[in-house]
């Protein structure tokens, strides 16, 4: 679960264990622009469902680190047409980010990784995100936690209470790290 769940809830009893997770958009948008010094306008693209919008506003907040870098263009909420359209006439100058999402704003319903693979096809600049499933629809990458590690790390634990260590007793990290994910095809395609 994402820390910023766990902080909106009462603490939980002590025998409740796990390692949150946080996605790492600023990590992925500092990535693409490092990766793209030319790259003067950072697009980000999210939906219209109250996941999407939470989304956004978390973007909102981040990019604020980012605008002295490039200028920041939000496409939140918009027809899936609109947003490929749009994406799909931007320059050399720009780099995209999104977590893909939920529904657009005609009310189609996605899942963030296909919405993120239509977005990558259209694109006529580098897109990125912060899911290690976005990996092989076209985007770069990112910065992003590993939904195989967190599964590992789950039967890690399991297997341990399972061998009666007290849930006190375990070492746990306090996040999942996030690693740096890249589609070696879109790394060559946009000469990074």
């Amino acid at each position: 679960v994402a820390r910023s769940f766990l902080w909106s809830l009462p603490p939980l009893p002590a025998d409740v264990v796990g390692v949150p997770i946080q996605y790492d958009f600023p990590g992925s948008i500092a990535l693409a622009l490092r990766w793209h010094p030319q790259a003067r306008r950072l697009v980000v693209v999210t939906g219209s469902s109250a996941q999407d919008r939470a989304w956004e506003a978390e973007l909102r907040g981040e990019v604020a680190r980012f605008q002295d870098r490039a200028t920041v263009e939000f496409l939140a909420g918009l027809p899936t047409d609109a947003v490929l359209d749009r994406l799909g006439a931007l320059g050399g100058d720009a780099v995209v980010f999104t977590p893909g999402y939920f529904e657009d704003g005609a009310g189609h319903q996605f899942v963030p990784r296909e919405a993120a693979r239509l977005m990558a096809a259209a694109a006529a600049a580098p897109v990125y995100g912060p899911f290690d499933t976005f990996i092989g629809t076209g985007i770069v990458g990112g910065s992003m936690p590993s939904f195989a590690a967190m599964g590992r790390q789950a039967g890690e634990i399991a297997n341990a209470l399972l061998a009666g260590v007290a849930p006190a007793a375990l070492r746990l990290p306090a996040l999942m790290p996030p690693t740096v994910n890249v589609d070696w095809r879109q790394v060559r395609r946009w000469g990074i």
